[in-house]
């Protein structure tokens, strides 16, 4: 693993909603991460975890996280139609209303899917990678190569769920 992504090594505990607390509510937050949950309390504040991103994270990282893009956008859209008294994210400031940096966050994702479609032709997987770090202006010596990468995978799968590419496996 990439040591940038490394946190020190705890026990988890497993949340079901036969054992929440009294006033705890799980709200499924596909996207991010497989199975992924925001967490709404008694005192009508939800915790987003990892489904949202700040702009200064969106600024700093260009290409940050989503296992599953297209999920990711339909959780923001779910996102906007929550009521709270408050939100807090993991990566952004507690705010009240959270309509306009999820509507970034939307943005954002269809602006990188777009632009990898736009980028598709008969280019190999890695001269397609070259081309959309460099239109995205990411350093592809970075330690976080292998993310990137990856995360390029993940925007092709959500061309190719969205049938507007063809995907095709040829081995490792």
């Amino acid at each position: 693993l990439n040591p940038n992504y490394q946190g020190e090594p705890s026990e988890p505990e497993v949340f079901s909603e036969d054992n929440l607390p009294e006033g705890i509510e799980l709200i499924p937050m596909p996207g991010h991460a497989w199975q992924m949950v925001g967490v709404k309390t008694e005192d009508n504040v939800i915790f987003l975890a990892d489904s949202i991103m700040s702009e200064e994270t969106w600024a700093e990282h260009k290409l940050p996280f989503f296992n599953d893009v297209n999920g990711s956008i339909e959780t923001l859209e779910m996102v906007k139609e929550l009521e709270a008294d408050m939100f807090i994210a993991s990566h952004a400031q507690p705010m009240e209303n959270i309509t306009a940096l999820a509507d970034l966050n939307i943005t954002r994702l269809k602006e990188r899917k777009q632009l990898l479609y736009e980028l598709c032709n008969e280019n190999s997987a890695d001269e397609l990678f070259l081309l959309f770090m460099k239109e995205l202006d990411i350093d592809v010596q970075s330690n976080r190569y292998q993310t990137y990468y990856v995360m390029m995978r993940h925007y092709l799968q959500a061309l190719i769920d969205d049938k507007l590419i063809e995907g095709e496996f040829n081995g490792l």
